[in-house]
């Protein structure tokens, strides 16, 4: 996991981030959701509000007066600084324990909103400190104009913050918040990209991870299965490397093509932009024939064989046993890599691409015939949602084949989002499920 602590002096914009982080696959903790959370009805910190600032600290629902409380802490400091003692306490715990329960999950980026991170928090608590920032003059004008409150209560809590000045120089990112909603989401994408490509390289930690063969049958195979996870790796610096094996010739799905030798050229062009989408270093085309491999090729398995050798690499990912859909072509290409790691010594963690037995029943609803896995067989789950985008540019390039699942749908795409493998030699319901391929290392190996 890696810990982005997002902070601003009210009035920046920080909630505008820190949406926009959310929707581009960070996990968030919304340090104002949770303030609210810890005095709400019913709750210890709100009877220790009650008792510290008496009962006219309440609605008449039973619920905090903010406004009324605000404005009385932010004309006494003594007052504040007991609010403070009370509320960030809690807030501080129930945002320790979001971020656990994110990490136990193998949320790869997760950002915690601290208004007052420079105030109250160490900065190195985070592995990363974002601040969003705006000049006072614009600041104290979104107040006025977007919150309602009168220009004295606005100066009064600008003047309760420390500057910005400081926080910018102590800070890994700034996005700055003068100018358009458009302007400021085009800032915070390009600090988005950068953090995520961190947060992978971050997740990586000592494992020795330079090099990932990805080995399948079709053009798409690589895109439409672990495309997430492809791209994350590359964005970590790994070198992604792709072996495929047929130009899928035999699809149903022609893009206008009658002739085998046409539409495969045009599939192996298509296959080229979705290896440069994704990051990928090297491509190996073996141009076998489409719905013609069979699993006792030893020319196949020679081909993989000497990709193994080329590359090197730290991690082999192909299909398992069951190609996930039962495609003949899946099934020979996973023996032939298999046949190919075993002649290699068996040299890193061989990984299969799978699907869960949860998506492969939605998937069936939705017309398609997967073979889902049971949780127990699951040995890895990686988050791949900061970048469903590349997947998405990546399925655009395979333009002739329809993405079997309606990937702009919320549901399907938090589905996607999150890819498992099997793995050889792993033991149904031994350990949980890791959150890294490169986690495990040679010893591990099954021999």
């Amino acid at each position: 996991m890696f810990l982005v602590g997002l902070t601003g002096n009210v009035g920046a914009g920080k909630s505008a981030v820190l949406t926009h982080l959310a929707s581009w696959g960070a996990t968030v903790v919304d340090a104002d959701v949770v303030a609210r959370e810890v005095v709400a009805p019913g709750t210890p910190g709100l009877a220790e509000v009650v008792r510290r600032f008496g009962p006219e600290s309440l609605l008449s629902d039973g619920t905090l007066d903010r406004p009324a409380l605000r404005r009385r802490v932010m004309a006494d400091e003594d007052l504040r600084l007991a609010l403070n003692a009370i509320v960030h306490p809690r807030v501080r715990e129930r945002t320790a324990a979001a971020a656990g329960a994110a990490a136990s999950r193998g949320d790869l980026v997760v950002v915690v909103d601290v208004p007052l991170l420079f105030e109250v928090r160490d900065p190195s608590d985070f592995d990363c400190v974002l601040l969003v920032d705006a000049p006072e003059e614009v600041r104290r004008e979104r107040l006025v104009r977007d919150r309602g409150l009168g220009a004295d209560e606005a100066e009064a809590i600008i003047r309760a913050q420390l500057p910005s000045g400081p926080k910018r120089e102590r800070s890994h990112f700034v996005v700055d918040n003068d100018g358009t909603r458009e302007a400021l989401a085009s800032r915070a994408l390009e600090v988005w990209r950068d953090l995520r490509s961190r947060a992978a390289r971050h997740a990586l930690g000592a494992a020795r991870a330079e090099s990932l063969l990805a080995v399948f049958a079709h053009p798409d195979d690589e895109t439409f299965g672990p495309g997430l996870t492809l791209a994350r790796y590359a964005a970590a610096g790994v070198s992604v490397h792709l072996v495929c094996a047929t130009g899928g010739e035999a699809a149903r799905n022609r893009a206008g093509h009658v002739e085998p030798d046409a539409l495969r050229r045009h599939r192996e062009a298509e296959l080229v932009e979705a290896c440069l989408a994704l990051g990928a270093r090297t491509l190996e085309l073996l141009r076998r024939r489409d719905r013609a491999l069979v699993p006792d090729d030893g020319d196949g398995a020679a081909a993989v064989e000497a990709a193994v050798r080329r590359t090197r690499p730290d991690a082999v990912i192909t299909f398992g046993a069951d190609g996930i859909s039962g495609h003949p072509d899946h099934r020979a290409v996973h023996h032939w890599t298999r046949r190919a790691w075993e002649a290699t010594g068996r040299p890193c963690p061989l990984w299969y691409a799978a699907m869960t037995e949860e998506t492969a029943a939605a998937a069936r609803l939705a017309g398609r015939s997967p073979i889902g896995r049971p949780a127990a067989e699951i040995a890895a789950r990686i988050d791949g949602r900061p970048w469903l985008d590349v997947k998405e540019a990546a399925v655009r390039c395979h333009a002739s084949q329809p993405y079997p699942v309606p990937l702009h749908v919320p549901e399907w795409r938090e589905r996607v989002a999150r890819e498992v493998f099997a793995r050889e030699g792993f033991r149904p319901g031994g350990a949980p499920p890791v959150a890294d391929l490169f986690s495990l290392d040679t010893a591990e190996t099954p021999r």
